[in-house]
């Protein structure tokens, strides 16, 4: 919907909260700088995300580094060679690599001296100081990598039988090893590992998610062992658990990029990109665990509000039981204008008139007793169920022609609200209530609730759009039950409160 011409202009720049989730490609590439050479091993099935890791680990090395790659190879029908191991080395800074040896002619023997080039090459990082080994299976992709890091490259052959990396030799190298392993890991391997990490999956009620486990991790650095990770762009993303009493911070609405009258933008391009936009008549429902951060609600609903009201709408708030209207008002004037509020903005709270929102508390609507206390008010047909709150309705239904009419609703403000005002619903007539507001010109219904709210369950069939924020391995996470989408994790990067949803499906 276009904005019109007293647009909120941008709110004034502010110091981001701290982020609490530190990245753990980070942690585990500090855990290389410790004084004696360690081994982390990365396992899991094909298409896991092991080369993907190992790539951004790379990247964050403060050393420098010699890939390995390797792949096994099948002898021709009738060849006397027996199977042996092709592996390319890559040395992005031209240092560790000896000079050429000729290589084995097509269809011959193995090169004799490839076992002693790949271990001078080693012995030279060695003695560089502050090198590292990486190791991983060939590939196209690997290999695309590999060779656009490195400066100096060679491929050799060599026998099965001599390859100098047995598990015993790992263990004994002088070097920092990150290796890739193929298939299972053996009772040798994962003995001789510092670190061992393991990807995997994991079902529930909800989407599979993509897990990295730390099933070892030797010394006196501490990580919690699941993790979610995401390979979204072809970049392995794994920030660790957030701090204790970290607080999710809200930001101004993302601009619309494609105005229409038949929906409403959500405030959010991560938002609409993962769900899409919000249709007009229509209501969607965010189901929120008990223990979330009292702020979270406030991460979807803060921006779709601020982008209704600069766009020319009007917006009535049921507020939490927790939040009062002086809060709100203090969250929502960071993006929208007084006069905006002060026009186009009500509060329907069980709290009644909050002397410290001061000028602004026409915007606090009067909740009015409906009814006698113990009289039977359930309708019998829709036709009779008179509109919730008729002077929250009536504000919405004023909402300029072509502008958006917007109904955040928190479930537990609800109750109260039903408590002060003895209104008729109950969670049977609830649904037919809410109906009376979606008929309204350019309305759309935003409500938040816990799952084991019973108002929750009485308005699942009546939303066009059920979303699911849960919590796990240390992460908040929403996922779509209408329609089905994949998991997403909210993260912040640092220095914007603009959130993003970081895809964690398999």
């Amino acid at each position: 919907m276009p904005a019109p011409s007293d647009a909120a202009p941008p709110p004034t720049a502010r110091p981001g909260p701290a982020r609490g989730a530190p990245d753990l490609v980070d942690q585990l590439a500090g855990f290389l700088d410790q004084a004696d050479p360690k081994i982390i091993l990365v396992k899991g099935p094909p298409g896991s995300g092991k080369s993907t890791f190992i790539r951004s680990f790379a990247g964050r090395l403060d050393r420098p580094y010699l890939v390995l790659l390797y792949r096994f190879l099948t002898p021709a029908p009738g060849a006397t060679a027996p199977a042996g191991v092709s592996f390319l080395m890559i040395d992005p800074e031209g240092r560790f690599l000896p000079e050429a040896a000729p290589a084995s002619p097509p269809g011959g023997a193995p090169a004799a001296d490839a076992t002693a080039e790949l271990t001078e090459a080693i012995g030279r990082m060695a003695r560089a100081g502050r090198g590292c080994l990486i190791i991983d299976s060939w590939d196209r992709s690997t290999e695309t990598w590999a060779r656009s890091r490195g400066s100096a490259v060679r491929e050799r052959p060599i026998l099965s039988g001599s390859v100098p990396l047995t598990p015993e030799r790992i263990s004994e190298l002088p070097v920092p090893t990150v290796m890739a392993m193929v298939g299972g890991l053996g009772m040798r391997e994962e003995s001789m590992a510092d670190g061992i990490i393991e990807f995997t999956t994991e079902t529930w009620d909800g989407p599979t998610l993509r897990v990295v486990a730390i099933t070892k991790m030797r010394g006196e650095m501490t990580l919690d062992p699941r993790y979610l990770y995401s390979l979204e762009g072809g970049e392995f993303r794994c920030r660790t658990h957030s701090i204790p009493g970290f607080v999710p911070p809200t930001a101004a609405p993302d601009p619309d990029p494609l105005p229409d009258p038949s929906s409403l933008w959500p405030g959010s391009a991560a938002f609409a990109g993962a769900f899409g936009r919000l249709k007009t008549h229509a209501l969607t429902g965010i189901e929120i665990p008990e223990s979330s951060p009292g702020a979270l609600p406030e991460v979807f609903s803060l921006p779709l509000a601020a982008h209704t009201l600069r766009s020319g709408g009007r917006v009535l708030w049921v507020p939490p039981t927790s939040t009062t209207p002086a809060h709100l008002l203090a969250r929502l004037e960071r993006y929208a204008p007084m006069d905006f509020l002060r026009e186009r903005f009500r509060i329907l709270s069980a709290s009644g008139l909050d002397p410290s929102v001061g000028d602004l508390k026409s915007i606090l609507l009067t909740v009015r007793t409906e009814v006698g206390e113990g009289r039977d008010l359930r309708p019998a047909t829709a036709q009779a169920v008179a509109p919730a709150f008729p002077e929250g309705f009536r504000f919405l239904k004023a909402t300029e022609p072509g502008r958006p009419a917007l109904f955040i609703l928190h479930l537990d403000g609800l109750r109260a609200l039903a408590k002060v005002s003895g209104a008729p619903y109950d969670p049977a007539t609830f649904p037919l209530l809410v109906s009376t507001y979606v008929r309204l010109p350019g309305f759309h219904g935003f409500g938040i609730g816990e799952a084991k709210d019973p108002f929750t369950a009485a308005m699942l069939s009546s939303l066009g759009t059920y979303l699911r924020v849960v919590e796990r391995h240390g992460r908040i996470l929403t996922y779509g039950v209408r329609p089905s989408t994949p998991g997403y994790m909210l993260d912040w990067v640092d220095g914007d409160d603009r959130y993003r949803l970081v895809r964690v499906s398999a």
